[in-house]
């Protein structure tokens, strides 16, 4: 278990790190600048909940990617009206959801 200093340390390396990319594959996703920040956002407050579960420092872009991507899938299936021309997009949420598996562990060992 991480000192709360240690936390904190490597919690800010993580959002140095990788911010930008995380920004950059949300707006793929996306093609919402405001969307983006909130997932992003969202995928940072995720790692810091489960920061302890990150044990391979060289799977953090990975592991937050992956945060990231299933926050995505959550927007989707809050947002996704049931009329039959979303019914598409809802069901592509769903499969990313299924595919990633649960919340935001991982990252190795």
């Amino acid at each position: 278990m991480m000192t709360d200093t240690e936390r904190t340390r490597r919690f800010n390396e993580l959002a140095e790190a990788y911010s930008t990319d995380l920004y950059r594959y949300a707006m793929w996703k996306c093609g919402n600048d405001a969307l983006a920040k909130d997932l992003v956002q969202e995928t940072f407050l995720r790692a810091w909940r489960a920061l302890d579960r990150l044990k391979d420092g060289a799977a953090a872009k990975s592991w937050l990617i992956t945060i990231l991507r299933r926050a995505y899938a959550r927007t989707c299936l809050l947002y996704t009206s049931p009329s039959p021309r979303d019914q598409l997009q809802h069901l592509v949420c769903r499969l990313l959801l299924e595919k990633g598996g649960g919340g935001g562990g991982g990252g190795g060992g």
